[in-house]
């Protein structure tokens, strides 16, 4: 599968993008806000990464289940 490779890669662009945000904010809108966005934000990045790569695990585990039933 290649998923989990492209799903790699826009974990660590989105990751890069959550902390120049944050950072940004932290300088230009309020620290508090800024050390929030970096904190919540990244482990929020990270548990949607994670969700889609196991919704895709499911999905290849349901084809296998149904193409092992089609067989017999």
């Amino acid at each position: 599968m290649i998923t989990p490779i492209i799903i790699q890669i826009l974990f660590w662009l989105g990751l890069v993008v959550i902390v120049i945000g944050s950072v940004a904010s932290m300088f230009s809108y309020s620290f508090w806000a800024g050390l929030g966005s970096l904190v919540f934000g990244s482990i929020g990045w990270r548990v949607w990464c994670e969700l889609v790569i196991i919704f895709f695990g499911m999905h290849q585990s349901l084809s296998d289940i149904r193409a092992n039933t089609m067989k017999a």
